[in-house]
């Protein structure tokens, strides 16, 4: 029989942390595709370690945006 792995100290779990300044932070099951769990929570899937920072990866499109160090075509 596999040991109970609480989510707080599982491996598969990872820290999700919204942007913005009154965020907060919310545990994740990647197991589970990135279902909110609570600390007290645990199953057999993982195994005892430390969970990750997740990164949702922001995907942000500014059309016409200049950056710094980079040309616009019709400037050169």
């Amino acid at each position: 029989m596999r040991e109970v792995v609480g989510c707080a100290w599982c491996s598969l779990a990872a820290v999700h942390l919204p942007a913005g300044f009154t965020s907060s932070p919310r545990l994740v099951c990647t197991a589970r595709g990135g279902e909110e769990v609570d600390a007290e929570d645990g199953c057999t899937l993982g195994s005892p370690g430390r969970p990750p920072q997740a990164d949702p990866g922001f995907d942000v499109l500014i059309d016409g945006a200049e950056s710094a160090g980079v040309w616009r075509d019709e400037w050169m």
